[in-house]
């Protein structure tokens, strides 16, 4: 997706394919907040916004979210760094 995005180009995933999963999150540990993706949705869509402050609270008050939350981001991590590897 992110050489999509560099380049100005759209990514096409699976039509009608329902997205179970956090977007952004790496931007809640980043010091300046910033994501390192977009997303854009041909359809309207149902959201749930998570601001830092609030994301904060649960870190700190649900032990559980917060390890699930670094085993995702590290497993994208890992993905992306394969999938890089591939590419090269």
């Amino acid at each position: 997706m992110r050489d999509e995005d560099l380049q100005g180009l759209p990514f096409v995933g699976a039509v009608g394919k329902l997205l179970e999963t956090l977007l952004g999150e790496i931007g809640l540990f980043a010091p300046d907040g910033r994501r390192v993706m977009t997303v854009r949705c041909k359809t309207d869509v149902e959201t749930a916004r998570l601001d830092y402050d609030r994301f904060k609270e649960l870190y700190f008050e649900n032990p559980q979210f917060g390890f699930r939350l670094l085993h995702l981001i590290v497993a994208r991590l890992q993905r992306d760094n394969a999938r890089a590897a591939v590419a090269t």
